[in-house]
């Protein structure tokens, strides 16, 4: 992915010094497993904040290329990626909080921002309300972190 190419200079110069702050908003366009897909997440997130994006690379990654829309996230199926990606998880907890209710409230409260905002792909980048146009132009998303720094 593109955006991933420059994330870390983003992420240097404005997240890591404390201008900014950076917030990722899962998206179910993949049909209802999608939610099962999401609640894995932030299961990993909520117990191994460290190795999200590990999980999060390594499931995208299990995605398959013909039919992708297709039921293939099972449970079993996230707990062979998250066992292959994540050290030393606790199998039994990982399994009990893709469960819990407040894995299910968070994947609501990203649904309802996805609304809010009329997100329509993957990435979309938005800076305080402003919709970047192209997700993958560094420069025009450098301009508005600086524009709205002012």
């Amino acid at each position: 992915m593109k955006f991933l190419l420059f994330w870390p200079q983003l992420k240097k110069e404005y997240v890591d010094s404390g201008k900014t702050s950076f917030s990722y908003v899962n998206v179910l366009f993949h049909g209802e497993e999608s939610k099962l897909a999401e609640q894995a997440s932030e299961a990993i997130l909520n117990s191994n904040p460290e190795v999200f994006w590990n999980f999060h690379k390594a499931l995208s990654d299990e995605q398959p290329e013909d039919n992708h829309d297709g039921l293939w996230i099972t449970e079993e199926k996230l707990l062979e990626v998250a066992k292959a990606s994540v050290p030393a998880l606790d199998e039994e907890k990982f399994q009990q909080n893709l469960k819990l209710n407040e894995m299910q409230q968070l994947v609501d409260h990203d649904q309802r921002l996805v609304k809010q905002f009329k997100i329509e792909q993957t990435p979309t980048i938005i800076i305080n309300d402003i919709v970047i146009a192209n997700p993958f132009d560094y420069e025009a998303i450098r301009s508005v972190i600086e524009q709205e720094m002012n």
